[in-house]
């Protein structure tokens, strides 16, 4: 699929739920990232939410890929890797653009590829990912009413997952 936040278009080239979710993710997340990273205004939690998601991002890609165990899922893994590896590492190009296509692509990966969920839910965040429960306990206050809110939890699904609604807060 293709996500043209510019326009709110969205070209989805297969009909499964994760094509549309995976896009989902990257037409609601987008716009925020490449503004952190390119030095333009944004909301003040933006910062420390997208440095929390650098650090799962980091717990993410030291995942020892022989602990998985299904063929299928492995693949992904080393695919979505691989492509991260080369996205912070390019030279080229701007360096705000590859920072934000890799955070964007580890967030929609991850949150929208099944089997990358349960990887990523068998694996613990580091510190730097997860939240102090205080911090969390405030934020879930200001933007969702008490018991809707997502749990950051232990995991680097959880927090991933609870990190990257932050980012999609108008």
């Amino acid at each position: 699929g293709l996500a043209l936040p510019d326009s709110k278009t969205i070209f989805l080239m297969s009909s499964s739920s994760e094509t549309l979710t995976h896009e989902l993710i990257h037409a609601a997340t987008v716009q925020q990232v490449f503004a952190y990273y390119s030095g333009g205004k944004v909301q003040k939690d933006v910062p420390a939410t997208i440095q929390r998601i650098e650090a799962l991002m980091a717990d993410f890609l030291k995942i020892d890929p022989t602990s998985i165990k299904n063929d299928d899922v492995l693949k992904d893994f080393l695919h979505v890797r691989d492509m991260l590896n080369e996205m912070n590492e390019r030279t080229n190009g701007s360096r705000a653009i590859n920072k934000t296509q890799a955070l964007n692509e580890f967030m929609a990966w991850t949150l929208a590829n099944q089997g990358l969920s349960d990887i990523a839910r068998k694996n613990d965040a580091g510190p730097l990912g997860r939240m102090v429960q205080a911090v969390m306990d405030a934020l879930r206050k200001l933007f969702w009413r008490a018991g809707l809110a997502p749990s950051a939890g232990k995991d680097i699904y959880s927090n991933l997952r609870f990190n990257t609604l932050l980012l999609m807060q108008p």
